[in-house]
This record gives structure tokens, sequence and C-alpha cells, in this order.
């Protein structure tokens, strides 16, 4: 898979050696519930051996990416593939609920075609603005973009000048990459990382770029056992 290459708002100003700041997005590894297609949300379905292996082919995509700083979200499967990303090094994974996936409340751990069964309305509503219907007990996209977007300025606060690593989600990842790269909160599918890719952006003063998106080169090879 090749890295999709993109830079946005006065690129010229930004160069991948000197940014201010410079976050790495990763998801995290293959769980079970991706497996079964089920919504995850706030769920903690566990890593699956590919899973593992995944987050193995990740550490070693990061060996030569230097990093000061490390974030996962808390749900397990994330924080797991941050360690494993990061095995070896002298790095603390903090554990920040904040880069949690969109809670999908009651409709975690189903399936869409159950969802849709037990939730017909409300399953079309929010297929036709998810920005802002949310599933019960979840919520919108909208309030997702205003919780990520808050952890990233405190990224910026508290890491000006460092590199930085996020393992994340794919609905979380994804919607960063549709706001940093065109303002709007696109469908999930449009910037969806797949498992254990990475992503980076990079800022310099206000100015940000995409350095490289869902890059997933790392994966074509096979987990060590």
């Amino acid at each position: 898979m090749s890295p999709w290459l993109l830079a946005f708002r006065h690129p010229r100003l930004y160069t991948p050696k000197s940014p201010m700041l410079r976050l790495l997005l990763a998801r995290h590894g293959e769980t079970e519930w991706n497996v079964s297609r089920r919504y995850q949300g706030w769920g903690d379905s566990p890593l699956t051996p590919t899973g593992h292996g995944q987050a193995r082919l990740l550490a070693r995509r990061l060996a030569a990416e230097p990093i000061d700083v490390v974030y996962a979200s808390d749900c397990q499967r994330a924080w797991q593939t941050a360690e494993i990303a990061v095995a070896g090094r002298d790095l603390v994974v903090h554990r920040d609920p904040a880069w949690r996936e969109l809670s999908y409340g009651e409709w975690e751990g189903q399936t869409a075609q159950q969802v849709k069964e037990r939730w017909p309305d409300l399953f079309a509503q929010r297929g036709a603005d998810s920005e802002n219907v949310a599933p019960p007990g979840g919520e919108t996209r909208l309030q997702l973009r205003d919780r990520l977007l808050a952890a990233v300025e405190r990224l910026q606060r508290e890491h000006s000048g460092q590199r930085i690593l996020v393992v994340s989600h794919s609905g979380a990842v994804g919607l960063l990459g549709s706001w940093f790269h065109t303002g709007a909160v696109a469908q999930r599918s449009d910037y969806a990382p797949v498992n254990c890719s990475l992503s980076a952006i990079g800022w310099l003063q206000d100015s940000h770029a995409i350095e490289f998106w869902n890059d997933g080169a790392h994966l074509v090879e096979q987990p060590e056992n």
C-alpha cells in the first residue's frame, strides 16, 4: 500500500524536519469485533493474534521515527497496540480517554444488521446525518470532533516542539484527517485508516500540513511469530 501524500494550507511553510509539533497517528490493531464487524466505540474488544502481529509491524515501521511522547486511548486495544509499538524504548504510554473512538452507546457490540432491525428509523436518520444524530446513549460526529480538537490543542500547549505518537481508533483518526484536510467532518469511510496504519501531521505556528495519511506499506510484511 503506497502512502497517501498530502499537503494543505500554506504547505511551503512546513518542512517535516522542523515542525513546532509533529503528530503521528496510528489506529489500533485488529480486534475480535473488527472481525465480526460489530460497532466497537468505547467497548473493549481484545486484539486478535493478527492485531498483535500488526502492532509488531507498526513497531518496526516506527523504529526510525524519533518519538518524545506517547498517548493512547484508554481502551485496551489502543494502549496495548501502543505498548507493543514502542516496546524497548524509554517511553511511557499515557492513557487518555479523550482519544477514544466515537461512543456508539447501546449499539456497541451489535452488528449493523442488528442495529437496523432494532432501530430502523434512527439507523436511517444517523446514516443521513451522523454529524448531528447520535446512537442512543452515544455521541454525534460533531461531539467527537470537539473532543478530539480539544485533545490536539492540549498537545500543542503541553508538547510544543516535540514528536508525539497517538494510538487511537478508525473513526477518531479518520475524522482528524477530514478536518485537517478540508475543515469539514466528512463521512468516516473517506479518511478511515486501516488497522495499524500510520499518518502524520505537522504544525508551524498557525499552519499545518498532512505529511502522509493511512500509510500501511509496513503491513505488507508477514508478522513475526
